[in-house]
């Protein structure tokens, strides 16, 4: 049987390094993304913020943004995550 999964040759242009680095660096984002959905604390929705946006800065540098696309998580939850990073930042500036 012949493997799954994406062709070869046809991902992101990464070294095997580079690949292992960003998957960790989107896993974490993603599980820093679940704690500010699991919380309604602002406060601890500020301090997750700040934990997630030095992550995503070192995704876009290692092999650009992420695709929306792409992620797996239903829409309805990627808005309610937005719609509580709105919140904080109004809230604490």
């Amino acid at each position: 049987k012949e493997k799954g999964g994406r062709p070869k040759g046809s991902g992101i242009y990464l070294s095997d390094d580079g690949k292992a680095e960003r998957r960790h660096l989107v896993r974490t984002r993603a599980r820093l993304l679940r704690l500010v959905l699991a919380t309604d604390d602002m406060e601890r929705i500020r301090m997750l913020v700040a934990r997630i946006e030095p992550i995503q800065a070192q995704i876009i540098v290692i092999g650009g943004p992420l695709n929306d696309n792409l992620m797996h998580r239903d829409p309805q939850l990627r808005d309610a995550i937005g719609a509580k990073l709105r919140e904080a930042s109004k809230h604490g500036g």
